[in-house]
């Protein structure tokens, strides 16, 4: 739809915008949740860091995957893009060691952190998903319903619709990511 917000003569990739408001919206609420222990200041110390070098090892991870996910595609090892499988098994599991090695320094178990950092990673997920609805990437199939959408060709990120309607399943995927919290949360 949007590919690129263009400023004067600087263009922004909408993705990369997008990504960036949900790592700022995951990281203000896992500080909001925290706010609500004592020790505030020391867990956000504890798991900020694990964080931050968890979303550097699942970007290389995204790239890398999609690299070897489109080799037929792209005849060849080429960044090209990043798919989310990718990034989610390699910062996960990132995280995990990296919360396992160092839980003697916070007050809660490995499965309590997995479990606080669901809802602000499943935030983090609609603000991708959003940006790939933008991008014109990762649609479903082509339809002829009232719900399709047209999206424009992206000869640049090789995305060809050839003006057929596809279903935006970027959006069904952030409204089912929404339902989840909605439910996630009224269940505690």
């Amino acid at each position: 739809m949007y590919p690129k917000i263009v400023i004067g003569s600087i263009s922004i990739p909408t993705f990369s915008l997008c990504a960036i408001a949900g790592i700022i919206a995951f990281v203000t609420i896992v500080l909001v949740k925290l706010k609500a222990y004592e020790n505030f200041a020391g867990e956000a110390y504890y798991i900020l860091p694990k964080i931050f070098i968890s979303y550097g090892t699942a970007f290389i991870g995204a790239v890398v995957f999609d690299a070897i996910f489109k080799i037929p595609e792209n005849k060849g090892f080429k960044f090209a893009g990043m798919t989310f499988y990718g990034g989610a098994v390699t910062g996960i599991a990132t995280l995990w060691v990296l919360l396992y090695a160092f839980k003697k320094n916070t007050m809660f178990t490995v499965r309590e952190w997995l479990n606080f950092l669901t809802v602000p990673f499943l935030v983090f997920h609609i603000f991708g998903r959003i940006g790939c609805f933008f991008g014109g990437c990762c649609y479903g199939k082509v339809t002829e319903s009232f719900w399709g959408i047209r999206f424009p060709d992206n000869p640049a990120s090789g995305i060809f619709h050839n003006g057929k309607k596809v279903f935006p399943t970027q959006l069904y995927e952030a409204a089912a990511l929404l339902a989840i919290i909605i439910f996630y949360c009224f269940l505690k």
